[in-house]
């Protein structure tokens, strides 16, 4: 699956590339306003997030 999203991210123009990482920014940001939401009540819910969080950032870097 990263293999995968290696090869994606190597075949994509500079300007899909901006609009991957703008995608991934907005998303983690909702991310954490949900998790601000529910981190309370659902630990679950909350680590469940951080991870998707997580992998979001790492898959940037690349």
């Amino acid at each position: 699956m990263i293999c995968f999203k290696i090869l994606i991210y190597k075949n994509t123009s500079k300007s899909a590339k901006q609009m991957i990482r703008f995608f991934l920014k907005s998303f983690i940001e909702v991310l954490i306003i949900i998790r601000l939401y529910f981190s309370k009540t659902l630990n679950f819910f909350h680590a469940f997030l951080k991870c998707i969080a997580n992998t979001a950032i790492n898959s940037r870097v690349i």
